[in-house]
């Protein structure tokens, strides 16, 4: 009897785990593929899924898919730890596949790269936009109140999903005002959360509620350099949304002469959101070039003078007072300051500007330092 059950016990631990369930998917006439956890009848126009209702009133369903989840990607990981994930995260939202959005999503946040990141956390947002999970008989301002308290109370990236619903529905640009808005008070408490994707959640509502409060804005603007992963780019993209001069300032002045990494932070926001600007700064330290403190240089009209003191931090109440001032053309740093003071760029700080030199200047040519700098003089002469 004991052999026969260790015999029985040794066959069932062989046999492979019976493999998951196919995805479902609703196909719609124009194409687009929604997840869904009920088979709906073709010509559907209400879908549920595992995220809420997906209204579809003009585009009916078309046929229902069944689709295996692809996790090709977790194979490739494993014999090029380095590729890319953006591939697979732009595939799966493409096709609707927001289950595996998710799951590919969790992995970029481990890894910690900013472009996968900002990638899989839109991709979800984008979706989440268009599920609605708020129960049968809610309505109205109470809908933003039923939302707000489910993102604090889910787990995980979910959150994100129905973040995103929530700032779908607040009244567009009210600043915390009226009916259907997240107050000042709740969307600053929310702000200093521990869970970087309340903080996130926090973002999405500012940008669609256009917060102007001074030491709100500063908050953001702080975020953008010393956030989590999970909210660098947002915060960057809602910190322009709100006062650009303010933001270009902040990421300038930190770029000229902070810390390594945050200069490096500050550099990326340049490019991701100002690219039209960001040129300049990063120029700028190319022509320091190997030049060493206490040497100073004519460039472009003015001066610029090599130092090795960091400067601190930017003071939230320093960034408070350039929010309220809308950080005007008047004071721009780099050109209005008689003297522009920096730290020469390490080995990977100017790798990095060379880099995003490239993609901001929409010009796919490798470039040295002192190629740049003279590419960006004759821009000057013939714009």
């Amino acid at each position: 009897m004991v052999c026969l059950l260790v015999l029985t016990c040794a066959t069932a631990w062989q046999q492979p785990a019976a493999a998951p369930p196919p995805d479902l998917f609703a196909m719609t006439r124009s194409g687009v593929q929604v997840e869904v956890s009920e088979r709906p009848m073709r010509g559907a126009l209400d879908l549920v899924t595992p995220f809420g209702i997906y209204h579809t009133p003009t585009d009916p369903v078309a046929v229902v898919l069944e689709r295996k989840r692809d996790r090709a990607w977790m194979a490739t990981l494993r014999a090029a730890p380095d590729a890319s994930l953006v591939p697979a995260i732009e595939t799966f939202a493409e096709n609707g596949q927001v289950s595996a959005l998710i799951e590919i999503a969790e992995v970029a946040i481990r890894r910690s790269r900013a472009d996968e990141v900002r990638a899989a956390l839109t991709a979800i947002e984008v979706w989440g936009a268009h599920f609605d999970p708020v129960e049968d008989g809610i309505e109205g301002a109470s809908r933003i109140d039923w939302l707000w308290e489910r993102v604090q109370s889910e787990k995980g990236l979910s959150k994100l999903l129905i973040g995103a619903r929530l700032a779908s529905e607040v009244t567009f640009g009210q600043n915390g005002v009226g009916d259907r808005q997240l107050t000042l008070t709740t969307l600053s408490r929310a702000l200093e959360s521990s869970d970087p994707l309340v903080q996130r959640v926090t973002l999405l509502v500012t940008r669609a509620q256009l917060m102007d409060d001074p030491r709100f804005g500063a908050r953001v603007q702080q975020m953008s350099l010393f956030g989590n992963r999970i909210n660098f780019d947002l915060a960057g993209a809602t910190a322009v949304q709100l006062r650009p001069t303010a933001a270009r300032e902040y990421w300038v002045k930190a770029l000229m002469r902070a810390e390594d990494k945050t200069r490096i932070n500050a550099a990326i926001q340049l490019a991701n959101h100002l690219p039209k600007y960001a040129p300049k700064p990063f120029v700028m330290l190319m022509a320091i070039g190997d030049r060493k403190a206490p040497a100073k240089f004519r460039f472009l009209g003015g001066s610029i003078q090599v130092v090795v003191d960091r400067s601190d931090p930017i003071p939230l109440r320093q960034i408070q007072f350039s929010f309220s001032n809308g950080g005007s053309e008047r004071n721009e740093y780099l050109e209005n300051a008689s003297t522009i003071k920096a730290v020469r760029a390490d080995t990977n700080l100017r790798d990095l500007l060379l880099r995003l030199l490239m993609g901001v200047s929409g010009e796919d040519v490798d470039r040295s330092p002192e190629q740049w700098v003279e590419w960006y003089e004759n821009r000057q002469v013939n714009p």
